[in-house]
């Protein structure tokens, strides 16, 4: 009997034996997945300034001093701006890489699949160059003496063609010539000898300016303030008629005619700001010291 339960023992642990470390096995196994593919299109574009700072964005549009991006939190939000010349490096979402580097270079411009390398060396006259055109409407400057007791009429407005280049960052060193003219008359009365002077005397002015020009604030705003300091030579040339009447001789009168050419130094003081619609055209308003009080022009920067 006991020899028979000493047999039963022995098979069912071996049956145990063959069937546990089996399915062991079978629960233990591991399923190792293949890596997938880096999917480099992440949706936005790197830019990365040259103080070291990465900002996440889209980019719309890289200019010739601006670059205008929008940001990914808010994709339909407004469009942001930074200088250019802030900026080492912009890496697009189609892996295409763009470094940046001053005017004056070589930049390189880096593919997945070729290099190619753009030379915008140019002239340092023309370089960075924007000419400026504007009206003053409101006269300052006269060589009239006695002026306040005279009657004045502006036949045109002020003239100012001015064009500037880079000397700094924010400091740009320029040439102006302006042109101006303006109409003034009185009418005088002598009850002693019963005469009347009527005055007419019509002035033109011509005047060149060496200005510089500084940039207020460094920033992205498309609104930048500046002042405008510099020296010049002015021609101012005056023309009168006086008319004279003799009231109690039959009413003769008499026609004088005279004229002068005065030049002088001349400063040029002046606040305002300009708006940038593009990169190449801008609009600006300045007011102060010079040929007219307030200018109001048209700025183009040549490329």
């Amino acid at each position: 009997m006991k020899k028979c339960l000493r047999i039963i023992f022995y098979c069912l642990f071996s049956l145990i034996s063959f069937i546990g470390p089996s399915h062991a096995q079978v629960d233990s196994q591991k399923v190792t997945l293949l890596p997938q593919p880096i999917q480099f299109n992440a949706g936005f574009d790197v830019i990365i300034k040259i103080n070291g700072e990465i900002v996440y964005g889209i980019v719309k549009e890289v200019g010739l001093y601006l670059i205008l991006y929008k940001r990914t939190d808010i994709p339909d939000g407004p469009v942001y701006t930074m200088y250019r010349s802030e900026v080492h490096a912009i890496s697009y979402r189609n892996q295409v890489k763009e470094y940046f580097y001053p005017l004056n270079t070589n930049p390189i411009i880096t593919t997945a699949r070729r290099q190619s390398t753009i030379n915008y060396s140019r002239n340092l006259i023309f370089q960075d160059g924007v000419v400026r055109l504007s009206l003053g409407f409101i006269k300052n400057f006269t060589r009239v003496d006695d002026v306040k007791n005279y009657s004045s009429s502006t036949t045109f407005p002020a003239i100012n063609i001015g064009y500037d280049v880079k000397f700094k960052d924010q400091v740009r060193l320029g040439l102006q010539i302006s042109f101006g003219s303006r109409k003034f008359s009185k009418q005088d009365y002598s009850t002693y000898d019963s005469v009347q002077n009527n005055i007419s005397i019509n002035e033109n002015n011509f005047a060149l300016y060496v200005y510089t020009r500084y940039q207020l604030l460094q920033n992205a705003s498309r609104v930048k303030p500046y002042i405008i300091g510099g020296l010049g030579v002015i021609s101012s040339r005056t023309k009168s008629e006086n008319t004279v009447n003799f009231i109690n001789n039959n009413n003769q009168s008499l026609l004088v005619k005279s004229g002068t050419t005065r030049v002088g130094l001349s400063l040029l003081a002046r606040v305002g700001a300009e708006y940038y619609l593009t990169d190449q055209f801008q609009l600006f308003v300045d007011g102060g010291i010079g040929l007219s009080i307030i200018n109001i022009g048209l700025a183009i920067t040549f490329k």
